[in-house]
């Protein structure tokens, strides 16, 4: 009973928010402007398989063996594990879900699972480079940054290449298949996100759009509704800034510096211009239909049109007058407090548009009276084949598998998918699946205020995209964008890139070949 108790509490603990983390449907496919069907059944059914009941996994005794996840403690893992002074007073739905899924996992397998978290923030290379260096194997998977253990991990063989791994079934609905394609490394795949976490879709970039300036502004008759300027093809860039830039009535024409108390155009933060980058479709690093990768980024025109377009969006963005960056606000922000004014300021109605991760828009949503919109990243250009929505390397949570715990690949392997599966497909008739109850909690009672913001998220889902480059920081491009950002001015772009351009064939190759020497093919 002790332990049916200590573990519901964990369980209990998932809703508690801070800074951090939500979700939905995870798919698969591209989606082109103007379209938001994002393929599949409905996020919010309760289903006991549907068209993969035969990949249901088959019951197993693993004779209550410990099922290990360690967590990064740099983020808020209280959707996975109990913190002693997280609120314990209720038990929500997604809350519910989780623990009935694994009640279930349990009891289906003869296992215990535990979680833990880092104490150290992006601790978790140590972590992995403490558990090859012991010849530890009670680990069976590692949830850490993208951006921080990608690059190093890797090349230094301490996680496993998961398609080596008969017992997950990768090609499944409950596995995202776009990180699969957005992280194969030559035919190698080290990471994994699906319908067992909520971590990837809460750190995708949106923009919120403030629904009282967009009606003080005539928008709605100018341009429609937010929808129907997305549904329409017509969100774009240039689209965004014409809308921002028209502050005429907002600080009664004083022409004086803005502050923390004025209105402003639009609210975000300094890796605008790189994911506004991405929002193009273009990217720096690409993986081919062989799974090989090709650095686009050294060819002479490829080269050409990303300085270009890097150049145009931080002029356009990071000098502007009407932007304020929460991570370098130049004093208009408390250093302390940055984060929370700038949530503030949105809710009171302040900027038209936020640009941030879906995390949060939740926070906001407590705060705000009035309504707001959520949007997918616009597009660079009317006419490309879609929307592309950047899940941020820099803050969600892939699951790694270490390279120890391959000695035991079958159990992990097994218990992983089935924690899939069982995420999106009910174990009994009319149980609530993790992924209803997500959809549930987050699209009806938290972001979405109307079914036109359903819609909006759904296609933010079916948009998402996993950036190489930025996940292995080979070129360093992501870098030096957010930094310039940061000083609010271009004109060290060209030399900046031309160095980075310089020594980024030398990096991927020595990657690759660190990576080839310490992961077997």
């Amino acid at each position: 009973m002790k332990r049916i108790l200590a573990f519901l509490l964990a369980c209990m603990t998932v809703l508690a928010l801070s800074v951090g983390v939500t979700g939905c449907k995870k798919d698969s496919g591209k989606t082109p402007a103007g379209t938001t069907d994002a393929g599949g059944e409905p996020a919010g059914s309760v289903t006991t398989g549907g068209g993969e009941d035969d990949q249901r996994p088959e019951r197993e005794n693993f004779e209550g063996a410990d099922y290990w996840m360690v967590i990064d403690g740099g983020q808020d893992t209280r959707w996975y594990i109990n913190d002693e002074d997280s609120d314990t007073s209720s038990v929500p739905t997604l809350s519910w879900a989780f623990y009935n899924r694994n009640s279930f996992l349990e009891e289906y397998f003869n296992i215990n699972i535990r979680m833990r978290k880092l104490e150290k923030k992006y601790g978790m290379n140590t972590e992995l480079t403490m558990m090859a260096n012991s010849g530890a194997d009670n680990v069976d998977v590692v949830l850490g940054i993208a951006a921080d253990v990608m690059p190093s991990a890797i090349p230094n063989g301490l996680v496993a290449d998961l398609n080596k791994l008969d017992g997950l079934n990768l090609g499944a609905s409950y596995w995202d298949q776009r990180i699969q394609k957005g992280y194969q490394i030559n035919g190698k795949l080290f990471t994994l996100e699906g319908d067992f976490t909520v971590f990837d879709e809460l750190c995708t970039y949106g923009v919120l759009a403030n629904g009282s300036l967009w009606g003080l502004w005539g928008y709605y008759d100018t341009y429609g509704s937010p929808l129907e300027v997305v549904k329409g093809g017509k969100w774009t860039y240039e689209t965004m800034c014409a809308m921002f830039r028209d502050r005429s009535d907002l600080n009664n024409g004083s022409g004086e510096a803005l502050t923390k108390d004025s209105k402003w155009g639009l609210l975000t933060e300094s890796p605008l211009p790189y994911i506004l980058y991405l929002g193009s479709g273009k990217s720096t690093i690409l993986t081919q239909e062989d799974q090989s990768l090709k650095l686009v980024f050294t060819e002479r025109t490829e080269y050409a049109l990303c300085q270009d377009m890097l150049d145009k969006l931080l002029k356009g963005i990071a000098e502007n007058g009407e932007v304020l960056f929460a991570d370098a606000s130049h004093g208009v922000l408390s250093d302390a407090n940055a984060w929370g004014e700038i949530w503030g300021m949105f809710a009171n109605n302040q900027a038209l548009f936020y640009t941030t991760t879906l995390s949060s828009a939740i926070n906001i949503t407590g705060m705000m009276k009035d309504s707001f919109n959520v949007m997918p990243t616009p597009m660079y250009e009317e006419g490309q084949d879609g929307f592309y929505s950047y899940c941020s390397a820099y803050s969600h949570l892939p699951l790694m598998i270490p390279a120890n715990a391959l000695r035991h690949a079958d159990r992990t392997a097994k218990i992983t998918d089935a924690m899939g599966y069982f995420s999106r497909y009910a174990a009994k008739e009319g149980q609530r699946t993790v992924v209803a109850a997500e959809y549930e909690w987050l699209m009806i009672n938290k972001i979405c205020q109307t079914s036109e913001d359903q819609e909006m998220l759904e296609l933010i889902f079916a948009s998402k995209v996993f950036d190489t480059d930025g996940a292995m920081r080979i070129t360093g491009v992501q870098a030096a964008v957010d930094d310039l950002a940061q000083k609010q001015k271009s004109g060290e772009l060209s030399s900046t890139l031309g160095g980075l351009r310089a020594n980024a064939m030398g990096n991927l190759t020595k990657f690759i070949n660190n990576m080839n020497e310490k992961v077997p093919n």
